[in-house]
């Protein structure tokens, strides 16, 4: 058997650059570095690491397109490695969609140049109170229990399960043991406002907690539905096969997606509609054309303003 050999690195303190986001590097990649928008919205930070290629400490530095545009720390020296912060002085940042740029210097790497998305709309502002879930790197993340109103009607009610869920709660009707409902206009449902920049086709996941079709001659149904559009019936039951229910059971969640048309920009409002009690909701994540990264949970909710 041959022998192990380890991996040595050079002695020197070359840069290496990666952003947020990316499981690439440079100088080794060819492709233009673009950082997630910053966002007026969320003035969520964004940032990059920098990395010593080799055993010694690399130096840098970093200089700003935009005198609003600033990070956590403009020289130095990453040893091994250190994480930037990249933010924005919001007072002072243009309206509309800017693209600044960040340029990073050190030694054993000519100038990376990072494009640094901007979007500073009109409307939504950070703290506007009605402006609800906002769409954020190409998506609208939502938890169950943060409805904007919850519509029980006779004899029915939304129960709100904490801590029951992969990421905050969930809700479902109550009582399970009462018959099934058409959807549509005064029957029990939530409804979520959001807003929205992207327009045509989008796909909205629905994540629900593992539950069986328990009662006979009855599926497991649920409905979903963008602003008055009819609602879209699903039936979880309907071909569902072992190796989906091991793959519901094992990720704690089943998901199922439906397209929905946005036909402007602005304000909508999502509505999740009981069918079939004992439909038990996690989360709703709409995705617009602009696919957002993958992740094992999803995106981050983005709430503008208060919940419940």
């Amino acid at each position: 058997m041959p022998a192990v050999t380890e991996l040595q690195l050079p002695a020197s303190g070359d840069l290496g650059v990666t952003l947020e986001g990316t499981p690439i590097a440079w100088p080794e990649n060819f492709a233009e570095p673009v950082l997630p928008a910053l966002e007026s919205w969320t003035r969520r930070p964004r940032y990059l690491e920098l990395f010593s290629r080799g055993t010694l400490p690399a130096s840098f530095s970093i200089s700003c397109s935009h005198p609003w545009l600033q990070v956590s720390v403009a020289s130095g020296q990453a040893d091994p490695e250190l994480r930037i912060l990249v933010t924005a002085d919001w007072e002072k940042v243009p309206a509309g969609n800017t693209r600044a740029h960040l340029t990073v210097k050190g030694s054993g790497i000519g100038p990376v140049r990072i494009a640094v998305p901007v979007a500073n709309p009109a409307y939504p502002r950070f703290g506007d109170k009605d402006a609800g879930f906002v769409e954020s790197d190409g998506a609208v993340a939502i938890e169950a229990a943060h409805y904007t109103a919850a519509i029980a009607g006779e004899g029915r009610s939304w129960m709100t399960i904490p801590g029951y869920g992969r990421t905050l709660s969930a809700v479902s009707a109550l009582p399970v043991e009462a018959p099934s409902v058409t959807p549509g206009e005064g029957s029990p449902h939530l409804a979520y406002r959001i807003h929205l920049f992207t327009t045509g086709e989008v796909s909205l996941e629905a994540q629900l907690s593992p539950t069986l079709a328990f009662l006979p001659h009855r599926g497991l149904r649920y409905a979903v539905s963008l602003d008055d559009q009819p609602p879209v019936v699903l039936d979880l039951a309907k071909d569902f096969n072992e190796r989906a229910w091991e793959t519901t059971v094992s990720e704690s969640t089943r998901r199922s997606v439906t397209l929905h048309k946005v036909a402007a920009p602005g304000t909508h409002t999502l509505k999740f509609w009981l069918v079939d009690p004992g439909v038990v909701l996690q989360r709703l994540v709409l995705t617009t054309t602009r696919r957002p990264r993958p992740s094992f949970l999803g995106p981050e909710e983005t709430v503008v303003g208060t919940t419940p």
